[in-house]
């Protein structure tokens, strides 16, 4: 097993054309589709990962 950071992690991704955001909280798996992945929603996408 890895360690595991404290706060958690989440992943963004390209789905289908459209910016996915993908984290797990107690071996559950959530995600979240944004939009349309271009440029602008792609900053959007890395400002609420990183907020809490």
């Amino acid at each position: 097993m890895g360690i595991k950071n404290s706060k958690g992690t989440v992943s963004i991704e390209n789905f289908r054309n459209r910016i996915r955001l993908r984290w797990r909280i107690s071996q559950n798996r959530y995600s979240i589709s944004l939009g349309e992945y271009n440029k602008l929603n792609l900053i959007f996408a890395k400002k609420s990962s990183i907020t809490n």
